[in-house]
């Protein structure tokens, strides 16, 4: 009797669980539209079986229009952070309730509310589906790389992945590796497969002296962050895109540390690199590429709800520990209002997450080195401090990315190290 075939068995299995995760969504995103029903003044469903057809035509939207949407809107969203997608989110949930007889909604303000609370549930549904968030990147990754792989001979030399976490101190490292904020790091390091070691930089050790001489060889008259330039009786900063790209060319001899195929993401200059995606040096010269990545991870709805939930909470994350700080009478402390709380999430949430997401496609596409600065436990630390509370949870979801990378590093085609 002959055995049935095992990849036949395992691709059934597979997609009957890609139905049952579907259907769940759905049923999530129904109860959420009913419950915010009962709750909400705003919008009315004159029929509570509207529920499950709207949730139903949002999903098919999110699944065959979002990836258009998202490219014809790409600079929109790019230049405002990540807020450019909520706000199609509620375009696209204000549009639905138009089309829908018998569904009332009261304009723009509430269906981006509805988009928010149908993006918390969907994405907490997705994640519990997956038991583990990291179980649910690896095998989206592992998925990407068969479909690329298919039929195809890999043949790429050893690559490299050079993780910078911006402001990170020696002494501050090794306290989070003793007080397990960063538990994947701390797991390498007691295995002795890693080590830690002090790098003392010259008279200058801010980011843009430092990085340029990683990445070009030269941080020649690179002063500091910003400074006053006598010879053309300027103010220079390296954060300033126009001056990011002056310093590039004048320390750039087209041979730097990412040449000959090489990628940078998030950097404050490119390395010489082929695929650049937010990196300030390069983000008009090279068309299209500082949004590369960006569009490359939010064509997916599914990241598309995860980023909106989370941009949502990591507001509030800094709302409240900005009260606590002064509930406690902290000091030293800074002010942390304005616009500050909405533009947060821009390093903690969005860059980290489309950075990691990039650098997988990097590792699966075979590229020879990377190098990638994730920013978010430097921007909070400007305003909450070194080592305290909220920052330690910024380094602990760093240390996370850096986690699943190396699982993913499993998965290139090459010998890939970081």
């Amino acid at each position: 009797m002959s055995q049935p075939a095992v990849p036949e068995t395992r691709r059934l299995i597979r997609s009957g669980r890609a139905v049952a995760r579907i259907l769940l969504v759905w049923l999530a995103a129904t109860v959420t539209l009913l419950v915010l029903d009962d709750i909400m003044t705003g919008f009315v469903l004159n029929n509570r079986w509207l529920a499950p057809l709207i949730a139903l035509c949002l999903g098919l939207i999110y699944a065959l229009v979002w990836p258009l949407m998202m490219r014809i809107a790409l600079g929109f969203t790019v230049v405002t952070l990540g807020l450019g997608g909520l706000l199609l989110s509620g375009l696209v949930v204000l549009g639905v309730f138009v089309a829908v007889p018998g569904a009332q909604i009261r304009g723009l303000p509430t269906a981006i509310l509805i988009a928010v609370w149908l993006s918390i549930a969907t994405s907490f549904v997705s994640s519990l589906l997956a038991i583990d968030e990291d179980e649910l990147f690896f095998r989206r990754t592992a998925r990407r790389m068969r479909r690329r792989t298919a039929g195809l001979v890999q043949e790429a030399g050893p690559g490299v992945i050079y993780l910078q976490v911006d402001g990170l101190g020696y002494d501050v490292l090794r306290r989070a590796l003793r007080d397990g904020n960063v538990p994947n790091l701390a797991r390498w390091v007691r295995s002795r497969s890693q080590r830690v070691v002090k790098w003392h930089t010259d008279w200058s050790s801010q980011t843009g002296a430092s990085v340029a001489g990683i990445l070009h060889g030269s941080n020649a008259g690179i002063l500091g962050f910003r400074w006053y330039d006598k010879p053309t009786g300027r103010l220079i900063a390296v954060s300033r895109p126009s001056d990011a790209a002056d310093i590039e060319r004048r320390h750039s001899n087209g041979c730097g540390l990412l040449s000959g195929g090489g990628a940078a993401h998030g950097n404050l200059f490119s390395g010489d690199a082929t695929f650049v995606s937010f990196t300030m040096s390069d983000p008009i010269r090279r068309k299209g590429r500082l949004g590369a990545g960006y569009y490359g991870y939010f064509a997916n709805p599914i990241n598309a709800a995860r980023s909106a939930a989370m941009y949502v909470l990591e507001v509030g994350r800094e709302i409240v520990a900005a009260a606590r700080q002064r509930r406690n009478d902290v000091w030293p402390r800074v002010d942390r209002g304005g616009i500050y709380p909405i533009v947060r999430p821009a390093t903690t949430v969005i860059s980290r997450d489309v950075i990691t997401a990039v650098i997988a496609e990097d590792m699966i596409a075979g590229r020879p080195a990377v190098y990638a600065d994730f920013l978010g436990y430097d921007e909070v630390a400007h305003r909450s401090g070194i080592e305290r509370y909220d920052v330690l949870q910024v380094l602990r979801s760093i240390d996370q990315q850096i986690g699943r990378l190396a699982r993913v590093s499993q998965l290139a085609p090459a010998r890939t190290i970081l």
